[in-house]
């Protein structure tokens, strides 16, 4: 049972470390607010994402217009 979680875990882990190297370099390029706006984006990104992945109701996700 342990190992095709493993084998799942492992690669993800990987991954993720080496997308973290990667973003750790190309972050060193840009200025803080710079880094400040990547962030913002990416985690509104990821918020959305999410509910879409989860599959919010879309009669509770409110637009900018309401």
């Amino acid at each position: 049972m342990a190992r095709p979680i493993l084998m799942t875990a492992v690669p993800t882990g990987a991954f993720r470390s080496l997308f973290a190297v990667v973003v750790d370099i190309v972050m060193n390029l840009f200025s803080l607010w710079q880094r400040m706006l990547a962030s913002a984006a990416a985690g509104s990104r990821g918020s959305l994402f999410a509910q879409a992945v989860v599959g919010r109701p879309k009669d509770k996700i409110r637009t900018l217009g309401e």
